[in-house]
């Protein structure tokens, strides 16, 4: 047996897995970090902190497994649209960077597409995020409003970039992360020089791209002596967790489908050909397979939106036991919450809502509402908002009846069953749910280093299945109650659009 280290730098945490060559994680470790939330859409996160706990995670993993020098390679997943500021030394500029969710850079989107259109900015880069999102915007962000950083900035780089960077000392990205940054082109495979002249940025800010197997180098004697393995160990370039998520839900494909249930949420398939649609602003990345993308839609918060929940409604759960209570309290709620919605939009909307601007919340309540019926209407009002998602991937690319669930919140059989019958879709689910990304950057990692040759193994190696099937009779209730959500959901637009532009807070 051979051996791999992966890395799954996600919002809130990052996973270090030991993962051996049939794919089997056989040992795991996780370690969080914070993140920083500001005024006018600023959510930071410090990339000292991503490496810390990376160290912390290793450290932890090496007690599970001591014969670290059987590890061969090490990939890494990262949560996208990153712009970690580092100069011609290797160093970080910038305390803290901003994150994928970091919205402050909606005036220079404005004056970006004051001279690019947006519709064919989009078509040419599948783009379908909130567009203030995207990395060059952020980095023009930067050069407006803290030129000296700009300045001494050699190059703009992502999440697992830079911990790449870290590892190795080794400066790149991978076509998967590129795709994200706002100015590559799918068609071309490559940044498209008349994004950046008009976003008066240069070339040399964006790193340069490769491979996503590709061997980058290895650990430097700096993270050796802090990982505790040996020089031999291969790194390879990794790719955003998107992509990385597709590769190891085995979703690599054209048909191959799959939804990520975590803090975020999305549903996305495989494509041999860059999929996209203005007015459904699905968002296509590239895959870190050649010559492959990913069409995906999803929403913001899934699981922030319910850990919000939890911490201010049900605040005296056991914190050891609180989503198997909560996931009770649920199960123990006819199907509709008793006419209880819940708007789970408190990051912000996506491409599918009314509005960028959007807040959310809980409608339809009265004195004899109980903490049942706002479990199963949280649960509901999550997947109803994915339903959004599905609804408008599906009016473009065919999506079959089986779509395998990935992520933290695959583990709720409840939340499993409510999705199939709002999806009305067999939702499946593997004993590996949580470990897709980490499987995907494994994947990456053993191809570079020589131990696969290709992804097959990862169709091969299905592990358990769970498979959830729809109820015709609750089918056709969460119809009813769906259309009632987006007329709830319109209702909040509207809200928050008079307060907002009133100025009333």
């Amino acid at each position: 047996m051979r051996y791999v280290l992966s890395y799954d730098l996600g919002t809130s945490s990052i996973k270090a897995s030991v993962i051996d060559s049939d794919l089997n994680v056989v040992a795991s470790a996780v370690r969080g970090y914070e993140t920083y939330v500001g005024a006018n859409g600023i959510r930071e996160q410090r990339p000292t902190d991503w490496e810390q706990s990376m160290v912390e995670a290793t450290k932890e993993l090496r007690e599970n497994f001591p014969n670290t020098d059987e590890i061969e390679a090490i990939g890494i997943s990262g949560h996208s649209l990153g712009v970690v500021a580092v100069d011609g030394y290797n160093q970080l500029l910038v305390d803290k960077t901003p994150i994928w969710s970091d919205a402050r850079a909606l005036r220079q989107a404005d004056e970006f597409f004051k001279s690019v259109d947006y519709e064919q900015w989009y078509n040419a880069t599948g783009n379908g995020f909130t567009r203030q999102l995207y990395a060059v915007f952020k980095i023009m962000w930067y050069k407006d409003n803290l030129p000296q950083i700009y300045d001494a900035t050699r190059v703009f780089l992502g999440t697992k970039d830079y911990l790449n960077m870290r590892l190795t000392g080794c400066v790149c990205t991978d076509y998967s992360y590129a795709s994200g940054s706002g100015v590559y082109n799918l068609a071309k495979k490559s940044y498209d020089k008349r994004y950046i002249e008009k976003a008066r940025l240069k070339a040399s800010d964006f790193p340069r791209i490769v491979p996503s197997d590709s061997v980058i180098g290895t650990l430097t004697s700096e993270m050796q002596a802090k990982l505790g393995l040996t020089a031999k160990v291969k790194v390879v370039a990794g790719g955003v967790d998107n992509a990385c998520m597709s590769l190891g839900a085995a979703c690599f494909e054209d048909g191959d489908a799959y939804v990520s249930l975590g803090s975020s949420a999305w549903i996305a398939t495989a494509n041999a050909k860059p999929v996209v649609s203005f007015d459904k602003k699905i968002y296509t990345w590239a895959h870190c397979v050649p010559d492959m993308y990913i069409p995906s839609s999803g929403i913001f918060s899934a699981s922030t939106s319910l850990e919000w929940v939890l911490k201010n409604l049900f605040a005296d759960l056991d914190n050891k036991n609180k989503y198997d209570v909560f996931n009770s309290l649920a199960e123990h709620c006819d199907v509709g919450a008793n006419g209880v919605f819940f708007c789970p939009i408190l990051s912000g909307g996506s491409g599918v809502d009314v509005a960028a601007n959007m807040k959310g919340g809980f409608a339809n309540i009265d004195l004899a509402t109980t903490r049942n019926q706002l479990a199963r209407a949280t649960l509901e009002g999550i997947a109803y908002e994915l339903r959004l998602s599905l609804d408008a991937l599906q009016s473009i690319v065919t999506i079959g009846n089986d779509v395998l669930f990935v992520g933290g919140g695959a583990n709720s059989d409840i939340w499993c069953r409510i999705f199939a019958d709002i999806f009305n879709k067999n939702v499946i689910k593997k004993d590996n749910v949580r470990s897709a990304a980490s499987i995907g950057a494994a994947a990456l990692a053993m191809v570079g280093a020589g131990i696969a040759t290709d992804y097959t193994l990862l169709k091969q190696n299905n592990g358990k299945t769970q498979c959830n099937k729809p109820y015709n009779q609750n089918v056709e209730r969460y119809q009813k109650g769906f259309d009632a959500f987006v007329q709830v959901c319109q209702a909040y637009a509207t809200i928050c659009k008079k307060t907002f532009e009133e100025g009333i807070w």
